[in-house]
């Protein structure tokens, strides 16, 4: 049997273990190419991504202003469509009726009513209606609004058109106004009968509507 000095096999353990060395180094080295340590894939949650969104100027984001600075605003509309305005002082807050029931005596040809206006108060008198019952046929109805507005007499006439049998209503839309301090002169005249005569006592209603608009 072939005596192994203690040189030789300290040689070859030694050898073996450098070759240990070796390997276990290039396993290391390799891994799964993820650069960790323990060979295995980094998780999904274990880094951040940074993400760019482009918007086109169609398509801008979305931006809400929080305590923005105040500017103003120029609206430019033409006559045929303005800017709609109400005036606080008027019309909803300070709106005028009028019913006056009126008879004309036999033999005259008008009955009439005066209504005064308060100091700082104008009236816009937006339509005028009336309603009556002839006594006598072939007579006709109008009314008759005379004011003072701007300083400036003037005077509406609304005819009551035949309805039937012998009654009369009429309406219509009427803008004028009357002045502070003045007053609204309303008149009901009818015409003569088919004999030319005021005969009888016809009665009937009168509706006047408008408001009250504030004046200095």
């Amino acid at each position: 049997m072939k005596n192994i000095s203690n040189e030789t096999i300290l040689k070859t353990a030694a050898s073996v273990a450098l070759a240990a060395i070796l390997c276990g180094t290039t396993a290391f080295a390799q891994g799964n190419g993820s650069k960790d340590p323990s060979g295995q894939a980094p998780s999904a949650g274990s880094g951040t991504t940074n993400v760019v969104v482009t918007n086109t100027a169609a398509q801008p984001v979305p931006v809400t202003v929080t305590n923005a600075p105040q500017s103003s605003v120029t609206i430019n509309n033409t006559a045929a469509q303005a800017v709609p305005v109400q005036d606080q002082s008027s019309p909803d807050l300070q709106p005028f009726a009028l019913e006056w029931s009126f008879t004309i005596a036999n033999g005259a040809g008008s009955t009439n009513k005066s209504v005064n206006l308060p100091a700082g108060k104008r009236l816009i008198v937006d339509a005028m209606s009336g309603a009556a019952n002839s006594t006598s046929p072939g007579q006709a109805f109008y009314i008759s609004a005379a004011t003072w507005c701007s300083n400036v007499f003037g005077s509406a006439y609304v005819t009551i058109p035949f309805l039937a049998q012998n009654f009369y209503v009429g309406s219509m839309p009427l803008k004028t106004c009357v002045d502070p301090g003045s007053s609204l002169n309303l008149t009901v005249f009818r015409t003569t009968d088919n004999n030319g005569q005021w005969a009888g006592s016809p009665s009937g209603q009168l509706f006047v509507y408008g408001h009250y608009v504030d004046v200095p």
